[in-house]
This record gives C-alpha cells, sequence and structure tokens, in this order.
C-alpha cells in the first residue's frame, strides 16, 4: 500500500532544471549524446499563451549557449533579445529587412572537396525558390547538372549572381557539355525571373555579401535571426530560411565538434506562410530541416501553441516522426488530447503524468512545470523556478520589459538594468542575499 521511490538524479551533463519534489537543482542531459534515451535531439515545445513557454526556451537556450553549443534562433517577435542583450560578447543578432544585404553566400566553397552531393541538392532547392516556377525531374535535374558544371568551369568568387551570368553567356556550352535538351531548361525563364536577383532588383539585397554575416555566425554561440520585418513576404522568408540552413548544415555541423541548434519561434505563425508564386511553404522547409539535421550533431526545436495548428500533411507527420524530445506546458485538456492524437501515446502513466502538470506563480517560491518526453520509453515532470534577477532576464512582455529595455537604451547594460528595476520594485525593502533566495 505504500509508493517508494528515489529522489532526483543528476545526469553527468546537461540542463538544469528544477526536481518536482524539493525543487533543488536537477540536470537533465537533453543532448543525449551517448544515446541512453534517444537516438537524435529534434524537439517540439507545446505551450498556450501564458503556460510559461518563453521563460522555459528562454532557460534551456541560456545554458545550451553558456555550454558553447552553436544556438540559432528563427523568429518574428522579440522574445529572444534577451540573451543577446545579456551575452554581447558571444551573441549577436541579424534584424533582416530586405533592404540590406544578407550577408550570406550560400554558393561559396573553399575547396571543391565541399561540393559534395549534399551541397549539390541544397543549391538545387536553393536555386528553384530564386526560379520561382513549378520544375519537373527533367528540369531539377538539368539544374543539378548546370550546378557541377559551374563549379567545374569557374574556379573562384563563387556566388548566385556569378551562376547568373556563367547560363547567360555560356548556355549553349553549357547544355552542350552536359547533354541537357533545351526543352528541359528554359533559359529565357531563368533569365527573366532570376534577374530580381541581380544588382537593380527587387531582391538584390538576397545575394549580396559585403558586410559578411558568416563571420558572425561562425564566431557566436548564440545567433538570433529577426525576420518580423519581412513576414508579410512569405517568398522571402522561405528563401532566407533555405538559405540559413545552408549556412547551418555547411559552414557549422560540417564540423561534427559543434553542437547545433536551430530554433523556430511562434512556429504555427511561420508554418502557415505561403510562397504565391509557386505554392511552396515554409512547412516544407523546416521539414527538411528536422529530417536532415537530425542526421548530423544537430537539432531543431519548434515552438507552437497546439500541434492542431500544425496542417495535417505529409510534412507534419515527418516533423513528428522525427522528434524525439516532447516538452508540454501546463495548458487545457483540449491541447493535452491533441499531443496525445498527434505523437500516437499510448503509455497512461505518460498521459497521467503531462496531465498533472500545474504552475503556481504565487506562492513563496513560484515554480512552472514541465513535461519531458524522450522518444516512446522515457518521460518526466521538471520545474522551474527563477531567481528575482533570472525571472526579469526572461521577461518577454508587460511593463517590467519594457522597463528594462527603456533603461537598457540609457546604459546599454543589460544586467545593470535587471539590477535598477529590482531595486525600484523592491525599494521599500533592502535586497539582501537571503531575499534573493527567498
Amino acid at each position: 500500500l505504500f509508493i517508494h521511490y528515489s529522489v532526483f538524479k543528476n545526469d553527468k551533463e546537461g540542463v538544469f532544471f528544477n526536481d518536482r519534489l524539493y525543487q533543488i537543482p536537477l540536470r537533465i542531459d537533453i543532448w543525449d549524446e551517448r544515446k541512453i534515451r534517444i537516438n537524435a535531439r529534434n524537439a517540439l515545445v507545446v505551450a498556450s499563451t501564458g503556460g510559461g513557454k518563453s521563460a522555459s526556451v528562454l532557460s534551456i537556450v541560456q545554458q545550451l549557449a553558456e555550454q558553447k553549443h552553436k544556438v540559432i534562433v528563427v523568429e518574428f517577435g522579440r522574445s529572444f533579445e534577451q540573451v543577446c542583450k545579456l551575452y554581447p560578447e558571444t551573441s549577436t543578432r541579424i534584424d533582416y529587412d530586405g533592404r540590406t544585404p544578407l550577408g550570406i553566400n550560400p554558393f561559396f566553397i573553399s575547396d571543391y572537396s565541399e561540393l559534395t552531393i549534399e551541397k549539390i541538392k541544397t543549391l538545387t532547392v536553393i536555386v528553384m525558390r530564386f526560379w520561382r516556377v513549378k520544375l519537373d525531374s527533367n528540369q531539377v535535374v538539368s539544374i543539378t547538372k548546370i550546378i557541377q558544371d559551374y563549379y567545374e568551369q569557374i574556379k573562384s568568387d563563387h556566388s548566385f549572381p556569378s551562376f547568373y551570368n556563367f547560363i547567360k553567356d555560356h548556355y549553349e556550352r553549357i547544355i552542350a557539355r552536359q547533354d541537357i535538351l533545351p526543352k528541359y531548361f528554359d533559359k529565357n525563364s531563368f533569365i527573366h525571373n532570376c534577374s530580381e536577383f541581380m544588382p537593380g532588383g527587387v531582391y538584390e539585397n538576397i545575394c549580396k555579401i559585403e558586410g559578411s554575416n558568416e563571420d558572425k555566425i561562425r564566431s557566436k554561440d548564440f545567433i538570433l535571426f529577426e525576420l518580423t520585418k519581412i513576414k508579410k513576404d512569405p517568398f522571402l522568408v522561405a528563401l532566407v530560411m533555405s538559405i540559413l540552413f545552408d549556412t547551418i548544415e555547411n559552414k557549422i555541423l560540417s564540423d561534427r565538434k559543434t553542437k547545433g541548434v536551430l530554433i523556430f519561434d511562434e512556429y504555427a505563425e511561420t508554418q502557415s506562410m505561403v510562397d504565391m508564386f509557386n505554392g511552396d511553404d515554409v512547412h516544407k522547409t523546416v521539414a527538411f530541416c528536422y529530417q536532415k539535421l537530425r542526421k548530423e550533431n544537430g537539432a531543431v526545436m519548434a515552438i507552437i501553441q497546439t500541434p492542431a495548428q500544425l496542417p495535417n500533411n505529409e510534412y507534419t507527420k515527418g516533423i513528428i516522426a522525427n522528434t524525439q524530445l516532447l516538452y508540454v506546458l501546463p495548458t487545457n485538456e483540449t491541447v493535452y488530447d491533441q499531443v496525445i492524437e498527434a505523437f500516437s501515446i499510448k503509455n497512461k502513466s505518460h498521459i497521467n503524468l503531462m496531465k498533472s502538470i500545474k504552475n503556481n506563480f504565487s506562492g513563496k517560491r513560484p515554480y512552472s512545470e514541465i513535461f519531458m518526453r524522450f522518444a516512446d520509453a522515457h518521460a518526466k515532470v521538471v520545474r522551474l523556478e527563477f531567481s528575482k534577477e533570472k525571472f526579469l532576464a526572461f521577461q518577454t512582455d508587460g511593463h517590467d520589459w519594457q522597463t528594462l529595455h527603456d533603461d537598457f537604451e540609457i546604459n546599454q547594460n543589460m544586467e545593470t538594468s535587471i539590477k535598477n528595476l529590482l531595486t525600484k520594485k523592491y525599494e521599500k525593502t533592502p535586497i539582501t542575499a537571503a531575499a534573493l533566495l527567498d
């Protein structure tokens, strides 16, 4: 009639949460390099509004960045801006607006040996997006052959404008060398559509490489891509994400010593963006990331409010099939049931455990709870308990957030701004070490 259990035990490495019994720090290995619980580490975070999503993910991101993981966030808001301000030396924020050079060159290779089959496939996808027409298999094969020919003939200064001019100036010789029938590659259509990415075109800044951001991406541990200013152009968003994915795969994760995480915040809004020209959507690109990055020393994480926000198609099924780590924050029965259905959870104990989570923000030691499921076999509930400083650091909205940012504009130091806000909020009660521990 008694329930016997042991205390929670730390993993040898990982990210700190708090245990559910005593709220003491608990280290959990969410990377699992030794593959004890999971074979890969793609993740999906399910959290309704007000469930503590931002604070939970920010806590994970902050710790991964401190552990020298390469963390790249793509977002359409300002939730992760705080991390950049807290760690200015190891982070960078790229606020792309479409009017400044993107500063990323997917065509660059330092050596011909880097032109792998995977690299050619990625460049083929990017060229297809530039072209913006529905292509059949014959045209796709033609693009692949032309890319190979381009690198065989052009030995340096590779870029899309160079590739464009290569086709424009040498079309007849290219198709002769590669045995391509003219009907399988429409030169006039390619030249006309892709001219928008050349100097003077609407999207010329996509291909400009002045002020390279690749150096920032390689040298920093936390990189934030803020795409709010271009979210009304789904074509541009999908294109930027394809180029970004190429950079992550071929210029970061090609070094197997580097652990990289790509995070998509507010993914429900992102996935619904559809290119009006060829019907491609961002969802397809992200599904490809989930499939590909799991094979590298990398991971993808998407943050949604409910699985019902994702379309019922093969891309969503691919994402769920390639998700090994599921985070669920306190929500309602409807969302819990949608999670159970989407992930086909059969284990009753996992279901009961998930539905037992709750937050308590009004007690002496406020906390939030997270249900974590490692593939099918392992699940646990952990808590997050923040100090007052960390709680303010991970604020993403409200009066405190605005106060922090207003103060930061003056002194340009987020730690100082947090201390100033703490003093202001508790000025009637002097801040002491004991008070912070409480």
